[in-house]
């Protein structure tokens, strides 16, 4: 697992609910060394309060009990929880829970907006609306004028002009830093589609379209960098940097940036 594995696994997550998606402390044990600082660091998570309950892994139920907190003056705060069967209490008795298994970090769709209107340079801070069903974010400039570049809530996709981005299109991580696709921002925002569809009426049907054409989009820069690899095997002078900068002149990157381009073609 990768950073952008953890980030795609948080958007798909927080997609599935319409409220804050909660990540708990056993779940970012599960994740590369500093990824939760990184995410942190980066918008993407935020700290929030420490868990009421928690998953018991003192037998294999894995049942999930109420935490109790015991705070005394003179001695350090512990954390404990009580098997829920009768016959297993006197057994296992008073379960002790590290304080720090009680951490907890939230995701929000807001969030996530703020982050991009971070990368887009924006310095308003962004603001959800009641009963909106999408984000306003901010402007970008193109060929024929301003253009919003929108969050949709339900689905978590991306709006510029009437062009539906995923947002494993729009942002990725270089090392520790969040990277926004912009030659794909600007590609939207200098093409309106034949067919504009409304950011805040989404379906399954289209939704499911949009990830067949991102396959086969996908699918036909892979083919390229096999035929021009080819055509000039790997040299000093034709690097995957400069396969991607050609492929990136074809219609089929659809206004893909270079780095998004080379992440493709080694997929």
């Amino acid at each position: 697992m990768i950073l952008d594995d953890v980030l795609g696994e948080l958007i798909v997550a927080l997609d599935t609910t319409d409220k804050p998606y909660i990540v708990n402390w056993h779940t970012a044990q599960r994740w590369p060394s500093k990824a939760l600082d990184t995410l942190i660091q980066n918008g993407i998570l935020t700290k929030t309060k420490q868990a009421e309950s928690i998953e018991c892994r003192a037998c294999e139920a894995h049942c999930f009990v109420d935490v109790h907190i015991v705070t005394r003056e003179d001695k350090p705060t512990r954390a404990f929880v009580v098997c829920e069967e009768p016959e297993m209490q006197g057994q296992m008795g008073l379960i002790q829970i590290p304080l720090e298994q009680l951490r907890q970090w939230r995701i929000t769709a807001l969030q996530l907006a703020n982050a991009l209107a971070g990368l887009l340079g924006f310095e308003n801070k962004v603001e959800q609306k009641q009963g909106q069903d999408y984000i306003r974010i901010g402007t970008v400039k193109g060929k024929h004028g301003r253009k919003w570049v929108l969050m949709t809530i339900s689905p978590l996709e991306l709006d510029i002009n009437g062009h539906v981005i995923p947002w494993d299109e729009a942002i990725y991580f270089e090392g520790n830093e969040l990277r926004l696709d912009r030659d794909k921002i600007q590609y939207c925002a200098d093409n309106t589609p034949k067919q504009h569809n409304k950011p805040y009426s989404p379906s399954t049907t289209k939704q499911q379209a949009r990830k067949l054409n991102t396959d086969v989009r996908n699918e036909e820069i892979r083919q390229a960098y096999l035929d021009i690899r080819k055509q000039y095997p790997w040299s000093s002078l034709h690097t995957d940097q400069w396969v991607a900068k050609e492929i990136s002149k074809r219609d089929i990157a659809q206004g893909c940036s270079i780095p998004r381009i080379i992440r493709i073609m080694k997929g």
